[in-house]
């Protein structure tokens, strides 16, 4: 499948699940150059190996998208590597795994703070070299 993508630049988030494994090979697959980020080290590791071993042009970041500062600076280091960003998926997520009627509060805003928050802070940080080149795309999984 053509998606018209060859060169593009995406910013991935939350990449090293069964769903971003995907996207990212997809990605790849169509000539993109990803700039991909989670907390799982070792998963994002083997993902950049693999993708990087398909003949695509991966990178990997450890990123809490929690933290602005360092979504920013992982956001810097794509456009550094690569020039600029056409694409944002934003795949981040965190699950418990219990019942609701098991969790708390404490649970709660921790989901929220990834689902929520880290989405409007790696939005925030992408958006204004989006408008820059005049140019973006904005996906999100939730």
């Amino acid at each position: 499948m053509d998606l018209k993508l060859k060169d593009r630049v995406a910013f991935l988030t939350g990449a090293t699940n069964e769903i971003g494994w995907e996207v990212c090979r997809s990605l790849v697959r169509e000539g993109v150059k990803l700039h991909f980020s989670d907390v799982n080290v070792e998963k994002g590791e083997a993902l950049s190996k693999e993708l990087n071993d398909l003949g695509g042009e991966a990178l990997f970041s450890k990123v809490d998208v929690r933290d602005y500062d360092h979504v920013k600076k992982s956001v810097a280091e794509t456009v550094d590597r690569f020039g600029r960003i056409d694409i944002m998926v934003y795949m981040a997520g965190l699950g418990h795994p219990k019942r609701f009627v098991e969790t708390t509060p404490s649970d709660w805003k921790a989901t929220m703070d990834v689902l929520l928050l880290g989405m409007m802070n790696t939005t925030h940080a992408v958006l204004p070299h989006m408008i820059e080149n005049q140019y973006g795309k904005i996906v999100s999984k939730r």
